[in-house]
C-alpha cells in the first residue's frame, strides 16, 4: 500500500512517466500495484513487466528491458496501437540500428562506469 501511495504520490504533484520496473514481481503483484494508482494517473504508467496488463489498464505503454525487446524495427502494439514504447541500450551500437517510429524513446546506460556494479562499465 505505501508502495502505490508513494507512486500516486509522485503522479499527483506532476511526474509525467512512471516506469513501473518490478522484475521480481508477479503479474498479480503488478497488477495488485497498478490498482492502488487512481485510474486517471494511470496513463502515466510504463509498464516494464507484465505488459498483458496494458489490455485492462489505460497505461501510457510498455518499456522493455534488453532481454525481452522486440526485434527492429518496433512495431504498433496489436491491441493497443495508441501505446506508447520505450527501451533500454547498454551501448551506443545499438543506437545505431533503425527502431523504426514506433519506438518513442530509450534510455541508454551506463554512462558513466558504476561504482556500485563491478565491471559494469560505460
Amino acid at each position: 500500500a505505501r508502495e502505490g501511495a508513494t507512486c500516486t504520490a509522485l503522479l499527483t504533484a506532476g511526474v509525467s512517466a512512471l516506469h513501473l520496473r518490478k522484475p521480481e514481481s508477479s503479474r498479480q503483484q503488478v497488477e495488485a500495484l497498478l490498482r492502488t494508482i487512481p485510474s486517471d494517473l494511470q496513463k502515466r504508467v510504463m509498464l516494464h513487466q507484465h505488459h498483458e496488463l496494458a489490455r485492462d489498464y489505460d497505461v501510457m505503454g510498455l518499456h522493455y528491458p534488453e532481454r525481452v525487446r522486440p526485434p527492429a524495427p518496433l512495431q504498433p502494439v496489436p491491441h493497443s496501437p495508441h501505446l506508447l514504447q520505450s527501451t533500454s541500450f547498454h551501448s551506443l551500437q545499438q543506437l545505431e540500428v533503425d527502431w523504426g517510429p514506433d519506438l518513442n524513446y530509450a534510455f541508454l546506460s551506463p554512462i558513466y562506469d558504476s561504482i556500485s556494479k563491478k565491471g559494469y562499465s560505460a
